[in-house]
């Protein structure tokens, strides 16, 4: 019972001990990705002083990088992401025109036409943030991998009780 006790005693502190090292990592890596952004921000004031065509070289490697520092800055918080969930009601096509927008040089590069048919009205309870890293994720894989056109559609589904979701498709 004496050796059980211990092995459990030794095995919670070094639970503990694993947790605090993953929150330390996990926090350098975070303020690392916002270090990162300050510089990244800077050399796009500085492309737009650049003449053409390089300035749009620039502004496109530019832009592909702050895709990369923000997924890594959600992949870095993706296993305490209770803590940075905000969930609202949000309008489904506002998301997907922004990230669109967002996008516009990408899609514009990969030929990539995008097409939203969501009703302006159609809401959802969801975290802003995360749905539109999701689409985001989507939109980019779609246009790199060769896709002409992205289209945003909405579905009304009903379960048997009554109540009822809404599924944003993304083709």
């Amino acid at each position: 019972f004496d050796a059980l006790r211990s092995m459990g005693a030794a095995s919670a502190r070094e639970a503990v001990q694993a947790n605090a090292k993953a929150t330390e990592h996990r926090e350098f890596v975070e303020a690392w990705i916002h270090g990162v952004k300050a510089p990244l921000a800077s050399c796009e004031l500085i492309a737009e002083r650049v003449a053409e065509p390089e300035r749009s070289q620039l502004a496109s490697e530019l832009d592909r990088m702050a895709r990369k520092v923000d997924a890594a800055l959600w992949y870095a918080r993706a296993d305490c992401a209770v803590n940075d969930y905000a969930i609202r009601e949000v309008r489904v096509a506002e998301i997907c025109r922004s990230v669109c927008r967002t996008n516009a040089r990408f899609l514009i590069e990969h030929g990539c036409i995008p097409a939203i048919d969501i009703d302006e009205a159609t809401t959802v309870l969801a975290d802003k943030k995360q749905v539109a890293f999701v689409i985001t994720q989507l939109v980019e894989n779609a246009a790199k991998y060769g896709a002409s056109h992205v289209r945003f559609a909405e579905k009304r589904v009903r379960s048997r009780d009554g109540a009822g979701s809404i599924e944003l498709r993304v083709e």
